[in-house]
């Protein structure tokens, strides 16, 4: 099912939001999910598929947006774990046009736009492991999950998402 979640994360007080399930097909297409994160009142990547739009498109001047997304597979294996892959589109959305900022077709090539180190680029792909999970559907649904392979720079980080 679809998912619209809201996350704080680390020490910053990062705010997160994503799309996964239908939700993300319908903004992103097949197999892939959208992350959207704010920072105070300053959106970094973001979309307007919520009910917080209207602030944010003001707090930003009107219309504009920046989308992060990627693709997202089940592990065959374990149900609980989701592999992140390519590709990695940051796209920004200005007055209804979208523009591509960085198109990457691997995660080192990604990596490497995020100026990591070589180490960091050959990690393996970011894999997350759910460790709770609500499924009522309802607002205040928890999801927590923690990035169990990949990027040394975000291993082991744990997430937790509401549902809005």
């Amino acid at each position: 099912p679809a998912s619209i979640a809201r996350a704080l994360l680390g020490p910053l007080k990062l705010e997160s939001s994503q799309l996964l399930g239908d939700a993300a097909t319908a903004r992103v297409g097949v197999g892939r999910v959208v992350q959207f994160i704010m920072v105070g009142r300053a959106w970094i990547a973001l979309s307007d598929f919520t009910r917080k739009a209207p602030q944010v498109q003001q707090a930003l001047g009107g219309g504009a947006r920046v989308e992060l997304s990627s693709g997202a597979v089940l592990d065959s294996v374990d149900m609980r774990v989701l592999e992140i892959r390519p590709p990695f589109r940051l796209d920004m959305v200005l007055a209804g046009r979208r523009f591509n900022l960085v198109e990457a077709a691997s995660d080192a090539e990604f990596r490497e736009v995020n100026a990591r180190t070589a180490e960091e680029q050959a990690a393996p792909r970011n894999r997350y492991e759910q460790s709770y999970l609500e499924e009522s559907g309802r607002p205040g649904d928890l999801r927590i999950s923690r990035v169990v392979e990949g990027d040394p720079v975000v291993l082991g980080t744990v997430y937790v998402h509401e549902r809005m």
